[in-house]
């Protein structure tokens, strides 16, 4: 199964399309992680 964790550069409405086609997509924001570094995002991905 194919994940995406997109930050806000990504419109909401693109990831709510992308969820409706079966791909688990998850906002850096809801996460807890959106002021954090480029590589603590990809870990928080990598580990999810």
């Amino acid at each position: 199964m194919m994940k995406l964790l997109p930050d806000q550069r990504l419109p909401r409405t693109a990831g709510e399309l992308l969820n409706r086609a079966g791909i688990n997509t998850i906002y850096v924001g809801k996460t807890g992680y959106a002021a954090a570094q480029n590589y603590m995002i990809l870990q928080v991905g990598m580990n999810s």
